[in-house]
């Protein structure tokens, strides 16, 4: 990843639209299709917020610090944005679901409210980290190729920007399909 983050709202509302507008013109890599299935360890995770322990799988504690990550290099970029892990901890009060979500919060400017998104997937902050910095695609966890292109509904649902555009976007998207359904 690069520091070349963009700050300024508008520039990408329309960076946003420009990428639901164009196709991915790079190379596209499927990366692998199988792979053996594993036994995933239980491990205490210690909440931050009651400071009890709650039993997690492995993987969710990966993912929540593949997050805590990316929103601290967030905040050192200059944007305004929270992780709320209350789901992972089983005695904070609050919706709870299985298995546990993060709650990404972010705004653009001091002056509008604090948009927030349910993620569970480390490709969703991945995903907000790429776009804001002005990048078009990753190489996920088993080497395929992830467009910010492809996931333009995600950012929307991350970051709350583009609300006019992506209606329309995902509008276009669904009409699309049909069309090509009806010629099946």
């Amino acid at each position: 990843m690069n520091n070349n983050y963009i700050l300024d709202k508008e520039l990408l509302e329309k960076r946003l639209k420009a990428l639901a507008d164009t196709p991915y013109s790079g190379e596209i890599n499927f990366g692998a299709m199988c792979y053996a299935p594993r036994r995933i360890p239980i491990v205490k995770y210690e909440c931050e917020i009651c400071g009890k322990i709650t039993e997690r799988n492995q993987d969710d504690l990966d993912f929540l610090k593949k997050a805590k990550e990316i929103v601290t290099e967030l905040k050192t970029a200059g944007y305004d944005v929270l992780l709320d892990e209350r789901e992972f901890c089983k005695y904070c009060p609050g919706e709870k679901s299985r298995p546990p979500n993060l709650i990404f919060i972010i705004r653009f400017n001091q002056n509008e409210n604090y948009h927030k998104a349910r993620a569970r997937s480390s490709y969703d902050f991945k995903l907000v980290q790429l776009f804001l910095e002005g990048g078009d695609h990753f190489s996920g966890d088993y080497d395929e190729t992830v467009t910010l292109h492809d996931n333009i509904d995600q950012i929307y649902k991350m970051t709350g920007l583009g609300v006019d555009m992506i209606v329309q976007w995902l509008h276009e998207r669904k009409k699309k399909g049909k069309a090509k359904n009806e010629h099946c």
